[in-house]
């Protein structure tokens, strides 16, 4: 289950501006952003590097695109 929830900082301290349906002692992962962030600032973890395996392969067979016998009775 994912909420987002609108809330403001006072003195250093995080205020719902609405009540939460959750039960009493329950952790949550909050995320911090600034009302008028977009979705493209969201911190998604490490960063993917394009090309890293580029070169690993070595060989591919001349028929590597070619209809596989096992499926030919789906594809008719």
């Amino acid at each position: 289950m994912q909420t987002s929830l609108w809330a403001v900082v006072h003195s250093g301290k995080i205020e719902l501006t609405e009540p939460v349906d959750l039960p009493e002692g329950v952790r949550v992962l909050v995320t911090l952003m600034p009302k008028n962030a977009t979705l493209a600032e969201i911190p998604r973890g490490r960063t993917r590097v394009l090309g890293t395996l580029r070169g690993t392969v070595e060989y591919l067979s001349p028929d590597f695109d070619a209809p596989l016998d096992d499926f030919r009775e789906y594809m008719a």
